[in-house]
């Protein structure tokens, strides 16, 4: 007899976990051929038993539908239902997606407070989003008072977990000095594990770190290298910072054609600094053709954002 014979006579005579194992090895075709209709009949067979891993995989099946080639149609309202049954049953990923459903008002109204507590269950049996999400819940006082020392444990929990979105805000406020006390070399720490596991937000804050000093040694070059790769994700900072690194030689060798498209790119995003230094380049003639007009429209468009300088030069003009 093969194993799965065995685990089919186990489920024929109600065993709900052999039911759960025997759904699983028709959603995922081992032992037998992927069959998606059976994996669901034996996930509510164990359901109808009370099994929670069978309410969360049911919930999971209307969460994600047809478009992911499951035999129900996607429906967040009944997903939430089997998930709300999960949970109950301790299964912390079900209180995880139920939170989240519940946080965003997605098939169920809207309820921070139930979000709240079911993130509270879930973090504390060691579920590393869920610690991530508690944290943000405490710092943003969303279904609960406030409490950036509770949020601040929380997200360096996950941290430490190797949560990449707990890593990125932990290293932003390190830096910044928000929430909690500035420390530059936790905040490095925290930017270099993140920006390892494939952050280019954090990739951004390192290239900063290496070219101001901030908690570690002023290194032009690196900088100048990591806004090379965080600047094509298209985020207007990183675009104006080098294209400023080209116009200036800041670590590269100076080029003004590709600093220009760089600061046109980040101007195009409403980047004041960026707009301001277009509308230089086009009054001064600095990698391109001298032009009163379209020196003073940028200055005009980084003016109107409350840029102090443009204010400035634009009367002069």
């Amino acid at each position: 007899m093969t194993k799965i014979e065995k685990l089919r006579k186990r489920a024929e005579r109600g065993d709900s976990e052999a039911q759960v194992c025997l759904g699983w090895a028709y959603h995922r075709g081992e032992g037998v051929t992927k069959d998606e209709v059976k994996a669901l009949y034996w996930f509510r067979k164990a359901a109808a038993g009370g099994n929670a891993s069978a309410q969360m995989n049911i919930g999971m099946f209307y969460f994600f539908g047809q478009k992911m080639g499951l035999p129900v149609r996607q429906s967040y309202r009944n997903a939430a239902k089997w998930l709300r049954r999960a949970a109950a049953g301790d299964e912390m990923f079900a209180q995880y997606t139920l939170a989240g459903l519940l946080q965003r008002g997605v098939g169920v109204k809207r309820d921070a407070k139930e979000a709240f507590r079911l993130f509270a269950l879930a973090a504390r049996v060691g579920h590393v989003r869920s610690q991530y999400e508690l944290g943000r819940m405490y710092l943003d006082g969303s279904g609960t008072k406030r409490d950036a020392r509770a949020g601040m444990q929380w997200l360096t929990k996950a941290a430490g977990a190797g949560n990449l979105q707990a890593q990125e805000d932990m290293a932003y406020y390190l830096l910044k000095g928000e929430v909690v006390r500035r420390d530059f070399r936790r905040a490095f720490e925290m930017a270099s594990a993140a920006a390892g596991s494939g952050s280019i937000k954090a990739v951004s804050l390192l290239a900063g770190m290496y070219n101001w000093g901030a908690g570690v040694r002023c290194d032009i070059r690196k900088a100048a290298q990591l806004w090379k790769k965080a600047a094509p994700a298209g985020r207007a900072e990183d675009q104006y910072q080098l294209g400023l690194c080209y116009l200036d030689g800041h670590g590269v060798r100076r080029d003004y054609g590709k600093g220009i498209g760089w600061i046109k790119l980040s101007a195009d995003q409403k980047h004041p600094g960026a707009e301001y230094m277009l509308g230089l380049c086009y009054r001064d003639g600095v990698g391109v053709v001298k032009n009163a007009r379209l020196a003073r429209k940028w200055l005009g468009r980084a003016a109107g954002q409350g840029h102090r300088k443009a204010r400035t030069l634009l009367k002069a003009l």
